[in-house]
């Protein structure tokens, strides 16, 4: 029989404090693994089906750590991998504290890391996309560091490398990390794609890689899309399927460099 496997990640613990999880499964399968914030297990030559997590709470130190969700109910099938991620959030005994971290400078559709860490050992790392912000609660009161993921794409910047905030019981704080486009490119770009070939009725799906970073633009048989970071481009248009008819590209893949004060025009055709 094909059999399948499950692998298993903690996050959001210290390195050295370690979380149970309770898996069981068909046919009276049972298991125990222990797992701290930087290992993940993986569960080789498992039965395919349906399978359920319970992790327990994590003590260190007085400090409780709890898991976000008490119970995962993940399928497993043959020959296959499937991923399991468990995070694991701190639960303050005393009067806590809340840290808000804003991203402004980014577009909106470019994500950065941010990396907290502070006192009892904690440590995250939220993604936060430009324009938004992420509220980090249940804090112990004391001092942090908070260290904004800098030279995104090689274009933006933040005017320092890391901050320190003091966090106070029941006083909600706020940071904003402010991004700047550094060197030439704070010179714009012009990119303008147009779809030939196709009817009108139908949308071309290109499929790209460049600044902003990984993206996805619809078009429109007939249509034109701009948009203006430079940097290098990849563009990969996707066929379309169309009663009667598959419509597909005259190329499978675009590459070109977008420089400063540059308008670059693409014809992408379909037949």
């Amino acid at each position: 029989m094909s059999v399948g496997t499950l692998s298993i990640q903690i996050t959001g613990l210290p390195m050295n404090c370690q979380a149970q999880i309770q898996i069981i499964g068909p046919n009276n399968y049972s298991n125990i693994v222990s797992l701290n914030g930087t290992w993940h297990a993986d569960l080789i030559d498992l039965e395919p089906g349906t399978y359920t997590l319970q992790p327990n709470s994590a003590y260190q130190n007085n400090i409780t750590w709890k898991p976000t969700q008490q119970s995962y109910s993940v399928a497993v099938t043959p020959q296959s991998t499937t991923q399991q991620i468990i995070p694991y959030s701190y639960i303050c005994s005393n009067p806590c504290a809340s840290l808000s971290i804003s991203i402004i400078g980014l577009p909106a559709e470019i994500s950065t890391k941010v990396n907290v860490t502070g006192p009892n050992g904690y440590n995250s790392s939220p993604n936060i996309v430009g324009g938004a912000t992420e509220t980090l609660n249940g804090l112990s009161p004391g001092t942090y560091t908070v260290q904004p993921l800098s030279g995104i794409l090689g274009v933006w910047f933040t005017p320092q490398a890391s901050y320190t905030i003091i966090l106070a019981a029941q006083n909600p704080a706020t940071l904003t990390l402010q991004y700047s486009l550094q060197g030439h490119h704070t010179t714009a770009a012009s990119l303008s794609v147009r779809i030939i070939g196709l009817p009108d009725n139908l949308v071309a799906q290109i499929n790209g890689t460049g600044a902003p970073g990984a993206f996805t633009k619809y078009v429109i048989g007939g249509g034109t899309i701009s948009w203006g970071f430079p940097g290098q481009y990849t563009l990969q248009p996707q066929p379309v399927q169309a009663p009667g008819k598959l419509w597909v590209p005259t190329q499978n893949n675009y590459t070109m460099q977008a420089m400063p004060l540059q308008a670059i025009y693409l014809d992408i055709k379909y037949v």
